[in-house]
């Protein structure tokens, strides 16, 4: 979403960018002529996503408001007892990995929601901190 919303410039653009297509999206904007997603007569599918994403965003920040009235044992609990290995090349099978670690997928996941895939692809060499529970 951070990408989407350098390349289109708000939030906005950025959500409807994510469940319209960027490409689709771009091509909308140009044929349109719109400068903001308000500007942009788009499918009904879209829109709705956009009003969900926005609904969402305001329950979450005043839920009481909504009637719900969350005590502090409510919330998650903060997943705080890990260790980092730090990463410096590919991983074929993060399945594998956790494994290795004594974990499994799912949890691997858990602590780390920035790995989008079954693998870890590095041709670069850069390094990744990976969080793996105690």
């Amino acid at each position: 979403m951070k990408d989407l919303k350098k390349r289109f410039g708000t939030w906005t653009m950025a959500a409807a960018a994510y469940n319209f297509g960027e490409t689709r999206l771009a091509k909308e904007i140009k044929v349109q002529r719109a400068e903001t997603y308000f500007d942009l007569n788009l499918n009904e599918e879209t829109s709705r996503y956009l009003f969900r994403i926005i609904a969402l965003k305001d329950l979450l920040e005043d839920p009481a408001a909504f009637g719900y009235y969350l005590k502090k044992d409510d919330y998650y609990q903060p997943l705080d007892n890990y260790k980092v290995i730090e990463v410096n090349k590919s991983i074929e099978n993060l399945g594998d990995f956790a494994i290795e670690h004594g974990t499994n997928y799912r949890i691997l996941k858990v602590y780390n929601p920035w790995l989008r895939t079954s693998s870890l692809p590095n041709p670069s060499g850069k390094t990744y901190k990976i969080k793996i529970p105690k």
